[in-house]
């Protein structure tokens, strides 16, 4: 029976390791490649690295300690923290600062894509790791975390509690690493979207047109987005209406003005490669004074993407 120490006292190795699976992962989603072995190191970097980095921070030593309240003095030692809690708490934090990570993105800090999610962990797995480091040092050496495994021995012995969670951890792993590999096996790891937008002219959303007198000329700057991954035929259908159905259609002349008509629409065909973006001026006039509702559409196969703006049309004085 040998006893063989990964972690102790100035060989911090685990903290460099989470560091390497992350900035691996990192490097490899930048560079596009793909395989099942990287998509299980992507699962740990996300669902256990950073969650390990702050739980060494918070429990830099092998042993917890009491902090003084008003009932209870503060302890020499609380009790020691074993292996598999800090493996079952590491998943705990890392899920929830992967929540955290998508409400901060999701709030519109940052666009919710790869790198920005990448960037974030990196940011709180190398920060965290840092911070252990320097809170295991601070400690006396016999005082430092020691990560040991015992080979050519007996086997081991486990509670029922630590059977039970770490049957329970395995299948998770087990079952997310499959859907993880499975959904970017099938579509590559990418989102397939288009962009919509309108805004004023010169791209000036401030130039928006809302209050316009009979027959004058507004305009309104059309932007379309290429990012389903293949060429697309987009049809942008527009019109005063309350929702896409029109009674007529015409064709939109994106050089000339367009006299627009309730339930009367306009229609243009456009075809975009993959990446590609197109961005047109739509000129237009309103001959019946009142508020309308100047509706656009646009479609791609059995996709559909809507907008609206509403229209205010002085009577002539």
């Amino acid at each position: 029976m040998r006893k063989i120490t990964i972690v102790k006292a100035g060989r911090p190795y685990d903290l460099v390791a989470i560091c390497l699976v992350v900035l691996l992962s990192v490097v490899a989603s930048q560079l596009g490649i793909r395989s099942p072995i990287l998509w299980v190191i992507a699962f740990f970097s996300v669902y256990f690295a950073p969650g390990y980095a702050l739980m060494s921070l918070l429990f830099p030593s092998n042993k917890v300690l009491l902090l003084d309240t008003l009932l209870v003095k503060r302890q020499a030692v609380a009790r020691h923290v074993t292996g598999l809690e800090r493996v079952a708490l590491s998943f705990v934090l890392s899920i929830t600062v992967v929540a955290i990570s998508g409400i901060v993105l999701l709030r519109g800090l940052s666009d919710f894509t790869a790198e920005s999610v990448g960037l974030e962990l990196s940011i709180v797995t190398f920060g965290a790791s840092i911070l252990a480091y320097l809170a295991r040092s601070r400690l006396p050496e016999f005082d430092q975390l020691e990560l040991s495994i015992t080979v050519l021995g007996g086997s081991p012995k486990f509670s029922t509690a630590e059977k039970i969670v770490g049957v329970l951890i395995i299948c998770a792993v087990v079952v997310s690493a499959l859907t993880v590999s499975g959904i970017l096996g099938q579509q590559g790891g990418k989102e397939k979207y288009t962009e919509f937008f309108i805004t004023g002219r010169d791209d000036d959303l401030s130039k928006l047109p809302s209050i316009l007198n009979v027959s004058e000329n507004g305009i309104i700057t059309i932007n379309l987005v290429n990012h389903e991954g293949r060429e697309a035929e987009y049809n942008i259908t527009l019109g005063l209406s309350n929702d896409s159905s029109f009674t007529s259609y015409n064709v939109i002349d994106w050089d000339g003005n367009n006299t627009l008509v309730p339930e009367s629409g306009y229609y243009s065909i456009v075809d975009l490669p993959n990446g590609a973006s197109m961005r047109r001026e739509f000129t237009f006039s309103i001959e019946t004074p009142g508020e309308h509702r100047l509706y656009l559409e646009v479609k791609n196969g059995d996709k559909s993407k809507e907008l609206w703006i509403w229209l205010v049309i002085l009577s002539p004085l």
